[in-house]
């Protein structure tokens, strides 16, 4: 795994980020919302060159536009977290309170809590684990560190204090990690957090 460090003044939004628009205008319809109708913030904008060593060529062109629930005032993170047990999976899954889209590049559209871009940096070293923000395998779990995906591949985790403020929560507390995962069908995938 590669460590992962956010860098400000991101200028080129094409390039891998936190934060920032969607490139999902004339995509998709609508801006993913939860069940309830509540908008999900973006998390990142993945571009597939980033991904090509994990994933293979198919994912050049492409971008993996990662979102999530967030609330300024509500205690939310019961409504993104995974520590293993399956209800807490079908939770997420069933209310939509995260969602991942693999799509071509569409206009640039915002919606939710916007998160000031940051440039997805990786340092060249790889660390066996790393529990802060990471790229690659093995995913450093906080929470059942035998969770296993048989259709889909760990790509990175997020350190919710790795975010610019007010923004250091963006998973529920300010020590969460968020992982991704993406379908091998590359037809989507699943992003949780875990806190200890």
């Amino acid at each position: 795994m590669k460590k992962i460090f956010l860098e400000t003044d991101c200028t080129d939004l094409d390039a891998s980020r936190i934060g920032g628009g969607a490139f999902i205008g004339s995509i998709i319809d609508d801006w993913p919302k939860t069940t309830d109708g509540e908008y999900l913030t973006l998390v990142a904008s993945i571009s597939g060159e980033m991904l090509v060593p994990l994933l293979g060529s198919s994912v050049n062109g492409k971008y993996i536009s990662v979102f999530s629930y967030y609330s300024e005032n509500d205690y939310f993170l019961d409504n993104i977290t995974y520590h293993g047990n399956k209800e807490e999976l079908a939770f997420i899954i069933k209310n939509n309170t995260t969602k991942v889209l693999i799509h071509e590049k569409g206009g640039l559209v915002q919606e939710g809590h916007f998160i000031r871009p940051m440039f997805i940096k990786l340092n060249n070293e790889e660390s066996e684990w790393i529990q802060g923000s990471g790229f690659g395998i093995p995913p450093g779990f906080l929470q059942n560190e035998n969770i296993f995906f048989e259709d889909k591949e760990f790509i990175l985790q997020f350190y919710s204090s790795d975010f610019p403020d007010p923004y250091k929560d963006i998973f529920g507390l300010s020590d969460a990690v968020g992982y991704l995962y993406i379908n091998k069908s590359l037809d989507g995938g699943i992003f949780f957090t875990q806190v200890t």
